[in-house]
């Protein structure tokens, strides 16, 4: 069989002696440097909230003590007790949670609720005790 002789072309392109780039400057990856920003955005908001609501849940400590004994007495008075303890039913919320802006409803104001249900009997255990 015959060598290969430069009669025969080759099977392939042989590769150029000098890289072929046209001199652009390659463009730096802007989704990979965009996905970082955001990462890091979202994490140093994530933490400024930790630290947000870490602050309201600690107690402020006044650098004075009460003086009086008045003053104590209407610290211990303004403690907010949820209506229902007082009836005897348990407490539905996490004191922790609890704001000085939540609306205290009465029992008036929710004296039109009533079960779904066609029979309703006035001694039902949704309408109150049983006593």
């Amino acid at each position: 069989m015959e060598s290969n002789t430069s009669s025969h072309a080759p099977f392939y392109c042989p590769l150029p002696d000098h890289p072929s780039g046209s001199g652009v400057p390659r463009r730096r990856p802007l989704k990979g440097l965009a996905g970082i920003l955001v990462s890091v955005i979202f994490f140093l908001s994530l933490v400024a909230v930790i630290i947000n609501q870490s602050r309201e849940l600690w107690p402020k400590k006044e650098a004075a003590e009460p003086n009086s004994t008045s003053e104590i007495q209407n610290a211990a008075v303004s403690k907010v007790v949820p209506r229902g303890v007082a009836e005897g039913v348990s407490a539905k919320s996490n004191p922790t949670f609890w704001s000085e802006g939540s609306y205290n409803w009465t029992n008036a104001m929710l004296s039109w609720q009533r079960t779904a249900y066609h029979f309703q009997p006035e001694r039902n255990w949704m309408n109150g005790r049983y006593n």
